[in-house]
């Protein structure tokens, strides 16, 4: 059970981003070609998983080194209703501090929304791809389903990383992969490594599309091939 959110720490995260948004564009930043949005479901049971991939962070960047104007946004969903998106950040030690501040705290799924706020970042600027991790779905499947067509219009494909084999989230996660043009990769509970592999070959995908993972000669790059339609990326 993840430890609960005091209204306090729930401030300080608001604070934070309002504070990050004001910073001033860097010249990096004002070039970006590549933007990642990273995603999680940072409810009460999450708080393990949320570690671990503050530990793996450094894999989003390290996976895309030979890219040098990438940025990754963070996406979250917690409690009652609560939706956070951190700004643009170009440097991995930007994104753990993000990271670092946040608890999980109990309350449903809200991917749908997710979904949403990918669909309005994607018509402002183009989006390689959106990774989540998750393990659950507890929503309405036709209206995220409609939305995960849209990214695919929006040419967002989402990357569904499953924890566990929960299997509603196993026949949802798949669908909105298969509809956005992505791929759903899941992953043993609590295994540090799967989640890193599946991280570096997610943003191989994102900045150098199905050449960069045909390069691959490994069983992760093909379970992803083996998913993505033909006529995408």
């Amino acid at each position: 059970m993840a430890r609960p959110l005091a209204s306090t720490a729930s401030k300080q995260v608001d604070s934070f981003l309002s504070a990050a948004k004001k910073l001033p564009q860097t010249a990096a930043e004002a070039k970006i070609t590549h933007r990642i949005m990273f995603a999680l479901d940072a409810t009460a049971s999450r708080q393990p998983t949320w570690d671990m991939a503050c530990a793996l962070h450094a894999e989003l960047f390290l996976a895309a080194r030979e890219v040098s104007e990438m940025a990754v946004q963070l996406l979250f969903y917690r409690g009652l209703g609560e939706l956070k998106k951190s700004p643009w950040v170009t440097s991995k030690q930007r994104l753990l501090e993000l990271m670092q501040r946040v608890s999980c705290a109990g309350g449903l799924t809200q991917i749908g929304r997710l979904l949403r706020e990918a669909a309005r970042e994607a018509s402002a600027n183009p989006v390689k791809a959106l990774i989540f991790i998750g393990d659950c779905f507890e929503e309405g499947e036709d209206e995220v389903l409609r939305i995960a067509g849209q990214l695919r219009l929006l040419n967002l494909p989402v990357i569904m990383l499953q924890e566990g084999n929960d299997a509603e989230a196993t026949s949802a996660f798949s669908k909105i992969a298969k509809l956005s043009g992505g791929a759903h990769l899941p992953f043993a509970s609590g295994s540090a490594e799967h989640l890193r592999r599946l991280l570096g070959a997610a943003v191989s995908f994102a900045v150098g599309g199905r050449r960069q993972l045909l390069r691959q000669d490994t069983s992760t790059a093909r379970q992803f091939l083996s998913q993505l339609p033909r006529d995408g990326k």
